[in-house]
């Protein structure tokens, strides 16, 4: 078994759709940030472990995902940071995200993973937003 643990520095990215606001608009922000963080993702693993070998085993992924929330921080109180936890982004957008940039990178596709866990916390003051990342890969 492969075990892989890691860090990826900076406020975690949802998974978004592209969707057209009008005629001659389309809405890419969301989907450019996304991008930016799935690229992020990798980068930070191959900074840690070099790059990856794309794995045919079955994949366990456990995900924790610490993002800051809005306002500004002399706010942040209990209320508040209750309110941050249930707003968006959903743990499930967050998930999917990460596990997109890991597909057809590090594993060859998302059908090998058959155990995956995510958790959604705050980065408050002292921390910065971050996501910890570890894959467990079957050989």
């Amino acid at each position: 078994m492969h075990k892989y643990a890691w860090t990826v520095p900076g406020q975690p990215a949802p998974w978004v759709v592209q969707r057209w606001k009008s005629p001659r608009h389309l809405s890419a922000s969301g989907v450019i940030r996304m991008r930016d963080y799935q690229d992020l993702i990798q980068a930070s693993f191959i900074a840690r472990f070099g790059p990856p070998p794309r794995h045919q085993g079955l994949v366990a992924l456990d995900f924790v995902f610490y993002r800051r929330p809005g306002g500004k921080r002399k706010h942040w109180k209990d209320a508040h940071v209750l309110a941050a936890l249930q707003k968006k982004p959903d743990c499930t957008n967050l998930q999917k995200a990460c596990e997109d940039a890991l597909s057809d990178f590090l594993f060859c596709d998302d059908r090998q993973v058959v155990d995956i866990h995510s958790r959604r916390g705050l980065a408050l003051v002292g921390s910065e937003p971050r996501t910890a990342i570890s894959a467990y890969i079957g050989t």
